[in-house]
């Protein structure tokens, strides 16, 4: 009986992937959003509570931060657009096998960011970079951005020192 819903959740979920995929645009629709909710609630790995760093991540909810960060007088006239990264992929000799997306990310410790060094320490700090980009509270939005934004099927990632 557990394999069977299991199996079945798994089936919902592809086919809210495939649909989410067929979209042209970037925005994902309401309804593939409210869907995808539904499934993630039903799914054992799926962590309730806002505060909970480990739960489930909408669409629309780095959005809002976001978009919350653009308005901030802090960042105002110094938020950029990501660049577009050039994707690789590996060739294969068997079509019929699945693709897996692997995304491999360097964040920058905040600790290593600079923002911390004493006056005798900034010759070894970051050259021509606001300091605004560097803290964390900043750039830890422009990473979750850059992670939905390609949707990898794995993420990984070095100089992680921020956990929540």
């Amino acid at each position: 009986m557990t394999s069977i819903k299991s199996s079945k959740a798994e089936e919902k979920h592809s086919a809210i992937k495939q649909e989410k995929e067929s979209h042209k645009s970037a925005e994902v629709s309401e309804e593939a959003a409210e869907k995808e909710q539904e499934w993630a609630e039903k799914n054992p790995t799926y962590f309730k509570g806002s505060d909970n760093p480990k739960r489930f991540i909408v669409g629309d909810d780095y959005k809002e931060e976001l978009a919350r960060l653009q308005k901030m007088e802090k960042y105002r006239g110094k938020y950029a657009e990501l660049y577009q990264r050039k994707i690789s992929e590996a060739k294969t000799k068997n079509e019929k096998k699945q693709h897996l997306r692997i995304m491999q990310f360097n964040v920058l410790a905040d600790g290593l960011s600079g923002l911390y060094q004493n006056s005798k320490m900034k010759d070894k700090a970051f050259v021509c970079v606001p300091e605004e980009a560097l803290e964390f509270s900043y750039r830890g939005f422009r990473i979750v951005e850059e992670i939905m934004r390609q949707e990898p099927d794995v993420v990984t990632m070095e100089e992680v020192d921020q956990f929540e």
